[in-house]
């Protein structure tokens, strides 16, 4: 599979966190919603990283392991432009997190709990096909 191992590890970190505080800390869902939005991040940065050793590939289906200026901006292009919906699903993620890390409101169990479930599922499918 084409990912970057290392930031496909990180992501792995992310997301065991995300597992852990869902079953430990059920009350912190702002911290796992952002963990979460990294896990993914992470692992979309890790497939345009490898993807950039194909020199057949579109600029916008690539990244460099240290790039950090846009890069966000960058995954949600490359995800929106393989699929419309996983796009917007992704924004709605990103939404999220900017909640959680820096608004008075609270992340609701009912908003993680619906966005792990997506992602968990776009995660494993993500993973075996690319």
């Amino acid at each position: 599979m084409a990912f970057d191992e290392n930031l496909k590890a990180k992501s792995e970190k992310n997301w065991h966190c995300v597992e852990l505080l869902r079953e430990h800390q059920p009350k912190h869902f702002d911290v796992a919603t952002s963990r979460l939005y990294y896990s993914i991040f992470l692992l979309i940065k890790s497939h345009m990283v490898e993807n950039a050793k194909d020199k057949s590939k579109p600029e916008t289906f690539t990244m460099s392991a240290t790039a950090t200026t846009g890069s966000h901006k960058l995954t949600l292009k490359y995800i929106t432009d393989l699929n419309q919906n996983e796009g917007r699903q992704l924004r709605d993620l990103s939404d999220l997190r900017n909640i959680a890390d820096y608004e008075p409101k609270p992340v609701t169990k009912e908003e993680f709990e619906r966005n792990f479930k997506i992602w968990a599922v776009w995660k494993k499918k993500f993973l075996s096909t690319h």
